[in-house]
């Protein structure tokens, strides 16, 4: 029993549509996250939130370092005024955290400078967790918050 060209035809185009209707392959995400990874090292990512009491701030600085650690530094700033009148300092300003990080998951645009990145970090106390770092025409987050972001050459 021989089939005519038009059905064998017919059946080669079915498969080339299944095959390109099939989800892409992983590759494209390990590709994204080892760029990702590339780009995110040697990074400092800072933001600059105000409170509701004049004067208040919460800064956060995030680096990221070339060997997969991590230090964040958290000030906390808020005036203390007193009966007379003159601002005092704020009792422990500054938290310091350090541990490991990694790309959990990342999605870049083809020139790989927008993006968003899921970044799964590990504390030096054992705590886990994800932050989402993204970067767009309009700027840069972290976390959601604004967020400025330079190279570093400390660690």
């Amino acid at each position: 029993m021989t089939r005519s060209p038009r059905l064998v035809t017919l059946l080669v185009a079915a498969a080339l549509l299944a095959v390109a209707a099939a989800p892409a392959p992983a590759v494209a995400a390990k590709s994204d996250k080892r760029a990702a990874t590339k780009l995110l090292r040697g990074t400092v990512w800072t933001t600059f939130e105000s409170g509701n009491v004049t004067g208040a701030t919460l800064d956060r600085i995030l680096t990221l370092c070339r060997d997969n650690s991590y230090v964040l530094v958290t000030r906390f700033i808020a005036p203390i005024i007193e009966e007379g009148g003159s601002p005092d300092l704020p009792v422990d300003p500054e938290t310091r955290v350090t541990g490991s990080w990694r790309v959990k998951r990342a999605k870049l645009s083809r020139n790989r400078r927008f993006g968003t990145v899921h970044v799964r970090y590990r504390t030096d106390a054992g705590e886990r967790g994800t932050v989402v770092l993204t970067a767009t025409r309009r700027g840069a987050t972290f976390a959601g918050i604004p967020a400025q972001v330079e190279r570093t050459s400390t660690c």
